[in-house]
Order: structure tokens, then C-alpha cells, then sequence
């Protein structure tokens, strides 16, 4: 009985023992899920969850959505939790929409990878080009660039606006990503002007196209705000290059008005009216302004796929606000980039959806002026 007894109390002790250890990895492995990924919480606890954050660029350096992403994200990680270490991917092909369908694709929802996308993947995502694979409405955005665009053409040229642009004998060639990019703007403004021009299609970016403007295959170019700041105002200086036109800006109430980086620059109403005696009218024109003023003039946003954990957009959007309210970063972003040109996640998200919201009506006289203009059927 003795024997019996003590081999029933060992099961036992046992039993209460392993129902103990049992309960306490129970609550602390619950603890530390909970601290990690607890969607009532506005930050991340852990910080091993922001060790490392990757930013996608879909198109090779030096262009103007390479210049915006490394001079404005990369302070980015001082004020998400665990201050991670950022780094840059560059995806170049089919102009922007393999590296967009990729990450729409893969659907990273662990916080460590972020997207950059430009108006180039918004014009085809709006056109319904068939290459896209990817949806807007999946994205969350974060942040929004309002970069302009300035047009300037070679000094070789011997033209000084752009009345003399219209009237020169030369034979104008432009490099283009291609009518479905955000080169779309350019071109249909071009057209409005009634410039006769000739567009090479097929370049991987903008960069691309500088390149050539500056080996002088081509004697017409455009760039984005910053990339014409960081690579094409040197050529101004050394009188290689003449700015002619901006595509303009909106202000708070939406009026169209002068880029207020480049104020000395008339934007594309006020080219048409020195050239023409009177504002545009035209189908094209209102199609160009309704595309223009839908995007808000934002050709850039960083975006994060919307069916993230709440907690880790929420961190995101409170680094970003942090960011956009730090007085030293913003004097260095200015002098870089432009005032006034960066947007947080409130914002930005309403410009996505404005954006997507462009009227049936306009997307489908944009594709039939592409196919009268170039043939080419989307």
C-alpha cells in the first residue's frame, strides 16, 4: 500500500507540475505576442520588428523618383521604434509595373518592406494598361511627393521661350518612357501647344532620357522638380540647357497656378496664352487639367499594403508625422527638394483617392487620343 501510495502522489506532483509550466508558457508566449503585435496598441513595442526596413524603387538611380526616395526616406527610420537600418532596392523594367506587380504580388505585411510608386504606374493603373497587374486601392499611402515638372530644351537650339520653340526650323526629338507613363503629361501638353515634335518611346526612366539629352540625341527633355534641381540646373548654369514652361501647381483652393519652385517659369495655361492670345479650351486641355488637378500634381507616394496589422500603418503614419514636424530636417529637405512638396499619411491617402477617382469619361478620351496620336491601343 505504501508503494502504491507513493507512486500515485509522483503522478500527481507530476500532473500539477506540468498543468504549471504548461499555464506559464502559455501566458508568457501570449505576453509577447500581444507586445508585439497588439492592434489596440499605436506603436510597435518590439523593436526587432523595424531591425531593417527595404525601400523599393521601380526604376534605376539617378532619376527623379531615385533622387526624391534617398534624399527624403532614409530619415525616416530615426523615428520608428528600434531606429532601423534603411535600404534601397532599384527595379528597373517595363517602366515601373514590374517591380509594382512584384510587391502587389508578394504582399509583404510584416512592416518591412515599403514601395515607392510614380506617376508613371498611376497613368497606366488609370488607363487600364494591360502590363498592370496591381490595384490602388490595396495600397495604404504614407507619404506623397507634389513634384513638378519643367520642360527646357538645348541651347544648341538657339531658342530663349517657347515661342521660339514653336517657330524653330530644327527637328525637335524627345526621349519618353511612353504615352502610358507619366510622360503623358508632357506629351498632351505638347500637343495642346500645337509643338511638332517627334518622341522616342521605349526608355527605362527619366534618367534615361536626361542621359541623352545631354550626349545630344535628343534636344527637347523634361524632368521632375528635383531631378532637374540636382542634375539639370548645372547645365542651365553652363548654358547647355533653356527652361521653357512648367506644368504648374494648385494652391489651397485648387486654382492653377505657377510651380512656387520655379515661379519665373509660365505654366502650361500661360504658355498657351502667350502663344495664342487666349486660355485653352480644347478637349485636350480639359482632359490634361482634369488628370492634373485628380493627382494634385503628386507624382510620387510611399506606400504600404493596406491589409498590414493596424499597429505597424499606425507606426508608420506617427514616424512620418514625427519626421514632417522636425525643424532641422525640414530646413534640410527644403533646401533639397522644394517647401511645401512633402505630404503626410492624412493627406496623402486622400490624394491616392482622388487620384483613383478620375471621372470614366476622361480615362477614355486619354486612351483614344493615344491611339489617334501614337496607335498605340490599350
Amino acid at each position: 500500500m505504501l508503494i502504491l501510495f507513493d507512486i500515485n502522489l509522483k503522478r500527481k506532483t507530476l500532473f500539477w507540475l506540468c498543468l504549471f509550466v504548461g499555464i506559464f508558457f502559455l501566458f508568457t508566449s501570449t505576453g509577447a505576442s500581444a507586445e508585439t503585435f497588439d492592434t489596440d496598441s499605436a506603436t510597435i513595442q518590439n523593436s526587432d520588428v523595424f531591425e531593417e526596413l527595404e525601400i523599393t524603387v521601380p526604376f534605376l538611380p539617378a532619376g527623379g523618383t531615385d533622387v526624391w526616395a534617398r534624399a527624403v526616406l532614409p530619415n525616416l527610420g530615426q523615428f520608428l521604434p528600434g531606429k532601423p537600418t534603411i535600404s534601397f532596392k532599384n527595379i528597373s523594367g517595363s517602366r515601373g509595373h514590374r517591380a509594382a506587380n512584384d510587391y502587389a504580388r508578394l504582399k509583404p505585411l510584416d512592416g518591412r518592406s515599403l514601395f515607392v510608386i510614380a506617376a508613371s504606374m498611376n497613368i497606366a493603373y488609370l488607363l487600364e494598361d494591360e502590363r498592370v497587374r496591381y490595384d490602388l486601392s490595396d495600397w495604404q499611402a504614407l507619404m506623397s511627393y507634389n513634384a513638378g515638372i519643367v520642360v527646357y530644351a538645348s541651347e544648341n537650339l538657339g531658342i530663349t521661350d517657347i515661342k521660339d520653340l514653336k517657330n524653330n526650323k530644327e527637328h525637335l526629338i524627345m526621349a519618353s518612357i511612353g504615352p502610358t507613363s507619366e510622360d503623358l503629361f508632357v506629351l498632351l501638353a505638347l500637343d495642346i501647344l500645337k509643338i511638332d515634335i517627334t518622341s522616342i518611346f521605349g526608355l527605362g526612366g527619366r534618367g534615361a532620357a536626361r542621359k541623352m539629352f545631354e550626349s545630344g540625341d535628343v534636344n527637347v527633355d523634361f524632368q521632375t522638380t528635383p531631378a532637374f534641381k540636382k542634375f539639370v540646373a548645372p547645365l542651365v548654369s553652363e548654358h547647355k540647357a533653356t527652361p521653357l514652361f512648367s506644368l504648374g501647381a494648385f494652391d489651397s483652393d485648387m486654382n492653377y497656378v505657377r510651380d512656387p519652385l520655379y515661379p519665373d517659369l509660365p505654366n502650361l495655361e500661360e504658355v498657351y496664352i502667350e502663344l495664342y492670345g487666349s486660355a485653352p479650351s480644347s478637349k485636350a486641355w480639359q482632359a490634361w487639367l482634369s488628370l492634373y488637378r485628380a493627382s494634385k500634381g503628386t507624382l510620387k507616394f510611399l506606400v504600404i499594403p493596406k491589409d498590414t496589422p493596424k499597429n505597424i500603418i499606425n507606426a508608420y503614419q506617427n514616424a512620418i508625422d514625427l519626421m514632417m514636424k522636425d525643424p532641422f530636417l525640414l530646413e534640410n529637405l527644403n533646401s533639397q527638394i522644394g517647401e511645401n512638396t512633402v505630404f503626410g499619411p492624412v493627406e496623402a491617402q486622400k490624394r491616392i483617392e482622388d487620384l483613383i477617382a478620375l471621372p470614366m469619361e476622361t480615362r477614355v478620351w486619354l486612351k483614344q487620343w493615344i491611339y489617334n496620336k501614337y496607335e498605340i491601343r490599350i
